[in-house]
């Protein structure tokens, strides 16, 4: 027994132990067995490049040998194809060197030979050879420390072993293997035997004869006589020539019978030769004709009838995996009747059931193909119902391979021989597995185009039917390349009017800036490193539409790019926001109207907070005026004076009415008013306040009457008289008001909500001023805006103008340009009333002679109120102080008729006063005289228990009147 001393060697996944030799003749085999199988896609898919093959002294690891190996069962289909090679590289090992070696060799001899030889091809594994009788061998191969050998490799070695005895005789040697390394043994042990021929028997008797006569004969030369050696040594040679003509002629006839089978092999392979090309030329013709197929059905109908036409099956079929996966359809075949066909259709075979063992099944889902000649042998492989269901097709046998494409199971391609009942050979399945492999191609092509039709129809569909304009813009001319037909309800233009016009044609100067500016910077942000491919960027833009009109869109753009990553164009999607637009522009306008409304009540609380201390400022004034009337009776020139103070006084008191029913706190009292006096009063004021350099002209033309407050009507005329001054400032100019009747018709009441046609009475205020622009107009009439310096301006002017016109049934409007000066043009209702007499002062109050109790914390208009009362003839006390006026009264309460009493005093106010009166004498008669409180209105003083509520100013003959109301209505109900 001979042992080969192990290598030491480096042995894991990544180290070299398997000679290129071993994979030359797995190619070599594929080549002469499955010569429809490309080679170089066999070595592009392993990862291992040719010439590594082609070089004898290139060496593979165990990673890349175990790759090859699965790549190979993969592309032939056969599960075996280890054991097969084995086979090939033994009958191909000896080469031309065959015939010589095997006339002084035997099987053994071999097997003993191949210790010697193995390492030159594997160093994985350690040969140790031993015979164990003439034709019997025993071969223990023992993997290295580290190698992890496959049980593919183990076959390899088997097919390898039972193939060297055919070298000698005809027929395989028998193998058994009791031990193995993957069953968990320690080595792989085999025991080849064979049976020898007669003709090797003779043959090497023969060569032993004729050595051992040489050597025998040549030792009896010396030791015999020589005619007795001379007739010993002609008989051997007799001998030898007898054995001689004997194996010639055993010779003779081995080589006829070689020469025999020789032919019989060459034709056996020259007709396998011809059904390889044919079906090779098969498969191409069947995927040449298939890939301009995109229909499945017509695909598999294609090669149904190449298959019947050109090979000798007696039917065949398709199925499919359906849409879920989850079962096979038959999809067509040939050589099938119209009740199998209908069977089939009728038939569900579940793919998606683990339990599912039919061959059809089996095939699909583990990727295998089967071939069975003899259904009864495989009865205990599939379920009992497919067995059943072949029978009822009549199918003794068949081949069904996979059709597979990059390692998913699409479905199966079967044939059987049910009328010949013709064997199924694997050359037969080799074939079928390239079909299958080629139609897979085919109906992926299908399946794909089918995929892009739907998702064309799926974007045609959504192109035509969704509401936002998906557009397209090329660079870097910014020319338009695609939008759908949705721009037509959003802009009315067709696609096609569309793509004519540009970024100019649909912009506005605006949106054009911030479109065009925003591709700028994000050109110069995609050259800038680190730029994001999916960054996009969202507008509102304005847009022109087809009829000149306007639209807001929302733009969300991003860039398009090329094959190489370059940007090429913009991709944009725009949504009609013009609703929510609208939406934004009236929130906007609430919330001015809530910061508006904000503001009037800070100015009602400044009103309220100012209105009180000034009513008791004009209290004064106009108290001490009457009182003063009243003494200067016989001096003239006094009297007219305080007359004044007087009227002053009156317009102050108005004034404060104004700011209070501005601020919404009061309400203006409308009466007939006479416009043309109350614009003469206005200009003969306004003429000794503005410069010398303002001429002022008047053109009254109306004594029409307006239902109107005169003290609003001043305030118009003041504040629009005030404004022209300030436009014209020191360079002077002129200012010329107007007024006069006109008659108003439909339109200007169209564009004028509130007004109705009929007659109006116009006043118009111009100037000569610096003129306003048309953006400026348009504030006008917004509160608190203002052109003017800070402090000159409060911005409450023209809103109050707008207010009090509107209130009065008018308009206003105004004509301005930069330069030429303003015209404002007030248009109010004419009324056909006559005016009232106005406000006359009268000396004659009426007078009484009771017991008053006068309070205000005020000193000036307690000691005015004691004035005024007692000249009335009234018993008056009068003091600054609630606290004591109550002390006074709960110690006298019977000593008054009636108390008069101020509302906002420190410590107790007038109210509560009251309250504290009534308390103690509920019938006593009060009245509040109040500038302005918030807390306290006319109702709320009535339902306390006042009498009577006044408000300050006073003059003598309205709290007169007041004093004689109350106490008179008292002694009547007494």
């Amino acid at each position: 027994m001979t042992r080969i001393a192990s290598m030491e060697i480096s042995t894991n996944d990544a180290s070299p132990i398997y000679n290129s030799r071993i994979l030359k003749v797995y190619l070599e085999f594929l080549q002469n067995a499955y010569p429809h199988i490309n080679q170089d896609d066999v070595l592009k898919k392993t990862a291992i490049e040719k010439y590594t093959i082609n070089d004898p002294a290139h060496w593979l690891t165990q990673e890349e040998v175990d790759r090859f190996y699965t790549v190979m069962s993969e592309q032939t289909g056969e599960p075996n194809i280890a054991r097969h090679a084995g086979r090939f590289a033994s009958s191909k090992g000896l080469g031309t060197a065959k015939q010589y070696l095997l006339g002084f060799m035997s099987p053994s001899a071999i097997f003993i030979l191949m210790e010697k030889v193995y390492p030159l091809f594997s160093r994985g594994a350690e040969i140790v050879a031993k015979k164990i009788d003439s034709n019997t061998v025993e071969i223990i191969a023992t993997p290295k420390p580290g190698v992890e050998e496959k049980p593919y490799q183990c076959e390899n070695r088997a097919g390898f072993f039972e193939a060297v005895p055919k070298l000698f005789s005809a027929q395989h040697g028998t193998i058994d293997h009791p031990q193995c390394f993957h069953k968990g043994d320690a080595c792989c042990r085999y025991v080849i035997t064979w049976q020898d021929t007669s003709f090797f028997f003779w043959k090497r008797l023969q060569n032993y004869f004729i050595a051992l006569s040489v050597v025998i004969c040549g030792g009896l030369f010396f030791a015999l006589p020589p005619a007795t050696w001379a007739i010993g040594t002609m008989g051997v040679a007799s001998l030898a020539i007898l054995l001689s003509y004997n194996l010639e002629r055993m010779n003779n006839q081995h080589l006829i019978e070689t020469i025999r089978n020789q032919q019989d092999a060459a034709l056996d392979h020259l007709r396998e030769s011809n059904i390889h090309y044919n079906n090779s030329l098969l498969i191409q013709e069947i995927g040449q004709a298939t890939t301009q197929i995109l229909n499945i059905d017509k695909i598999i109908q294609t090669v149904c009838q190449a298959m019947e036409k050109r090979l000798n099956f007696d039917r065949g079929m398709f199925m499919l995996a359906n849409s879920e996966g989850s079962r096979l359809i038959f999809k067509g075949g040939f050589g099938l009747s119209p009740e199998q066909e209908e069977t089939l259709k009728r038939t569900k075979f579940q793919i998606d059931k683990p339990d599912s063992k039919g061959p059809f099944v089996l095939a699909m889902r583990d990727r295998k193909p089967f071939l069975v000649n003899n259904i009864n042998e495989i009865e205990q492989s599939f379920s009992k119902r497919s067995i059943e269901f072949a029978r009822k097709l009549d199918g003794d046998s068949f081949i069904c391979v996979p059709i597979i494409y990059e390692k998913k199971s699409l479905g199966i391609l079967a044939v059987d021989n049910s009328k010949s009942r013709a064997n199924l050979k694997q050359s037969d399945m080799n074939v079928l597995m390239g079909i299958a492999s080629e139609t897979a191609m085919s109906i992926v092509n299908a399946i794909s185009f089918e995929k892009i039709k739907e998702s064309e129809k799926r974007y045609r569909l959504l192109s035509d039917n969704i509401t936002d304009v998906i557009l397209t813009i090329d660079l870097p001319d910014l020319t338009f390349s695609f939008v759908t037909p949705s721009v037509h309800l959003l802009q009315g233009y067709t696609p096609e009017e569309f793509l004519t016009l540009t970024l100019n044609d649909i912009l506005p100067p605006q949106s054009l800036k911030l479109a065009t500016d925003t591709i700028t910077e994000e050109l110069a942000r995609e050259k800038a490193s680190g730029a994001n491919p999916l960054q996009s960027r969202m507008l509102e833009l304005e847009e022109y539409c087809k009829d000149g009109s306007t639209v807001w869109v929302e733009a969300t753009a991003s860039f398009l790019r090329d094959a190489t990553g370059q940007v090429n164009g913009i991709l944009v999607v725009s949504r009609d926001i013009s609703r929510r637009k609208t939406a934004e522009m009236e929130k906007m306008n609430l919330e001015a109207k809530l910061q508006q409304a904000h503001k009037m009540e800070a100015v009602g609380t400044l009103a309220g907070g100012i209105a009180h201390d000034f009513n008791n400022i004009l209290s004064a004034v106009i108290g001490f005026s009457e009182l003063g009337l009243n003494e200067s009776a016989g001096i003239p020139g006094l009297n007219n004076k305080l007359q004044e103070i007087l009227k002053a006084g009156y317009r102050a008191r108005d004034l404060v009415k104004q700011i209070l029913a501005f601020s919404r706190q009061a309400e203006c009292e409308k009466q007939p008013v006479k416009i043309r006096m109350i614009i003469a009063e206005v200009l003969k004021l306004l003429r000794a306040s503005i410069p010398a350099t303002i001429e002022i002209h008047q053109n009254l033309m109306s004594d029409s009457l307006a239902m109107a407050d005169p003290t609003q009507i001043h305030q118009i005329l003041m504040n629009l008289c005030t404004n022209a001054e300030h436009a014209m400032g020191d360079t002077g100019g002129i200012l010329e008001v107007s007024l006069m009747d006109v008659d108003i018709g439909r339109d200007f009441a169209a564009e004028n909500p509130g007004v109705t046609p009929g007659r109006h009475l116009c006043l118009t205020v111009r100037d000569t001023g610096h003129g306003m622009s048309p953006e400026l107009i348009k504030r006008l009439y917004d509160p608190f805006f203002t052109t003017k310096e800070p402090g000159k301006g409060t911005g409450l002017g023209l809103s109050v103008v707008h207010g009090i016109v509107n209130n009065c049934g008018g308009a206003i409007t105004v004509q301005s340009k930069p330069g030429t000066g303003t015209a404002f043009n007030i248009f109010l209702p004419v009324i056909q009333k006559q005016i009232q007499p106005g406000v006359k002062i009268n000396l004659q109050a009426p007078t009484g002679t009771e017991r008053i109790l006068f309070v205000d914390d005020e000193k000036s208009i307690m000691d005015l109120g004691r004035q005024v009362l007692e000249q009335l003839g009234y018993q008056v006390e009068a003091l600054t102080s609630s606290v004591k006026a109550l002390e006074l009264f709960k110690a006298l309460p019977d000593n008054f008729d009636l108390i008069i009493t101020d509302m906002t005093m420190p410590k107790m106010t007038g109210a509560k006063l009251a309250q504290e009166v009534l308390a103690i004498r509920p019938d006593m008669p009060m009245i509040l005289c109040t500038g302005f409180s918030e807390t306290i209105n006319e109702e709320k003083a009535l339902s306390i228990g006042f009498k009577e509520y006044i408000m300050k100013p006073i003059s003598i003959d309205q709290i007169a009147h007041a004093i004689r109301r109350v106490l008179d209505s008292r002694k009547i109900s007494e």
